[in-house]
């Protein structure tokens, strides 16, 4: 397990949510089901493990908001992984690292421990801010998640203001303004894009890393929300888990970086399935 290698695992209470079986979930489902519980009730290494089970399947997105808002009930900062995230031995003193240097931020509400390869990424600063919040990997604060709002009308703000619809959607080619659509159209199940969205409204930042400490594995066909592609993955994961406090400020260098690495999907008609750096 990759977060048991970090320093920090030892000093970390670990809360696994396992989420039920589907209602036509197959013996072998089941079976699989049965022993990730108990692959889960033998791990080692961190303060403690708690397991929260649920009877019945209550899919991605409704685990999310209800696995955070229980962890938020009892602590005041929370690192969120799923279960296709790879992260390196600096993941823990990174966020950790971050979550205690903004905590009196309240206009830094999210810490990302992923970060997209786009090209020359190393000439960024070591960390920047941007509005967007990426999912794979992350971290947040009790009063920053406490304006997380899923029922908001962000349509109707962002089509009555084309300004705002070009910076929220990274210029027309992030593709995460069609994720509210399909949300509303019910073609998707999705909890991120609305955390983006809360941010961006309430003016907020997310930390990013200019290397990722971060992976997701699930692009090899067995995600959820996920497909096949490499596009997203990092041949070498950071490792420094230190860094420096930098000015509340979004990073235009790295807004131009963004937009160039989407632009290809964009062009090619693929642009909805960045939904999957964000679900």
């Amino acid at each position: 397990m990759a977060l048991q290698r970090n320093d920090l695992a030892k000093d970390s209470v670990l809360y696994v949510f396992c989420d039920g079986p589907k209602s036509d979930a197959t013996d072998e489902e089941l079976e699989r089901l049965k022993k990730t519980q108990e692959i889960v009730a033998s791990i080692k290494g961190f303060q403690r493990v708690e397991l929260i089970k649920k009877e019945f399947n209550i899919g991605l997105a409704q685990s999310i908001r209800e696995g955070v808002g229980h962890v938020l009930s009892l602590h005041e900062t929370i690192i969120v992984m799923e279960d296709d995230i790879l992260v390196s031995e600096g993941f823990l003193e990174f966020m950790n690292n971050a979550l205690e240097m903004y905590r009196n931020d309240p206009k830094v509400m999210h810490i990302s421990g992923y970060w997209f390869p786009v090209k020359k990424s190393t000439d960024l600063p070591e960390t920047f801010f941007l509005q967007l919040a990426t999912c794979w990997g992350w971290a947040t604060w009790r009063d920053a998640w406490a304006k997380f709002d899923a029922s908001k009308d962000y349509i109707s703000h962002l089509e009555a203001d084309s300004n705002l619809l070009q910076r929220f959607d990274i210029d027309g080619v992030g593709g995460y303004f069609s994720q509210l659509i399909d949300n509303k159209l019910n073609k998707i199940n999705t909890w991120a894009i609305f955390w983006y969205a809360s941010i961006f409204f309430h003016d907020g930042l997310s930390l990013h890393p200019n290397k990722s400490f971060v992976n997701n594995i699930g692009h090899d066909g067995s995600g959820e929300h996920c497909y096949v592609t490499s596009s997203y993955t990092w041949p070498v994961l950071n490792e420094n888990g230190q860094l420096e406090k930098v000015d509340l400020n979004i990073s235009q260098p790295a807004q131009e970086k963004l937009k160039k690495f989407f632009q290809p999907m964009h062009k090619s008609g693929l642009k909805h399935r960045v939904r999957n750096a964000i679900n």
